[in-house]
């Protein structure tokens, strides 16, 4: 019954330990993932950030405005080259904006399952404690049931030596009194 109860006692043990490295092995990969998400964030966003460019230098900024505007009619003498071209980078900027928003759907979407798999540990926890404290009243009970055995044990072989020593007793009386008698 011991060992049964020492088994137990190691399982729950195991089990929170493989919690405790599940935990770790989760934040550690949300961190990952969330640190990855970022560092793209900003990367788009410094590259979709042309205001921030300009205002930081305005003068270059219109003087490359202007010279790529130059070349680029020259180049396609203004025709529809230019709009296609436009096109072409709205479209490219539009791909990177749904890629981004993608990866933060992605994201959060982990989040949610990071936030279950928390819930459901710390449940676990709350049961592997639960257990704990049920097999304690156990082992409780029956250390109070060794007792009380223990205990009547020694009551019942008192009693025998008593009833013992009263009939040794009494059967000295008894012979005493039968040699009187003769």
């Amino acid at each position: 019954m011991g060992t049964h109860v020492s088994d137990q006692q190691r399982s729950s043990e195991a089990a929170r330990e493989e919690i405790e490295r599940t935990r770790a092995r989760m934040s550690d990969t949300i961190e990952e993932i969330e640190a990855h998400l970022l560092r793209k964030k900003e990367e788009i966003r410094d590259r979709l950030d042309i205001a921030s460019r300009i205002r930081e230098d305005p003068i270059r900024a219109a003087a490359i405005a202007i010279g790529a505007g130059v070349l680029v009619g020259f180049l396609t003498g203004g025709g529809g080259r230019a709009k296609r071209r436009f096109k072409q980078e709205k479209e490219l900027r539009r791909r990177e904006e749904e890629s981004a928003e993608l990866w933060e759907r992605r994201a959060r979407k982990l989040l949610a399952i990071g936030r279950k798999q928390q819930t459901r540990i710390e449940k676990l926890e709350s049961t592997t404690e639960k257990l704990s404290r049920r097999i304690e009243r156990r082992e409780n009970r029956i250390e109070r049931r060794a007792n009380v055995h223990a205990r009547l044990t020694e009551l019942r072989s008192g009693a025998v030596e008593r009833i013992e020593d009263a009939a040794a007793s009494a059967a000295k009386r008894f012979r005493k009194s039968i040699l009187r008698n003769r």
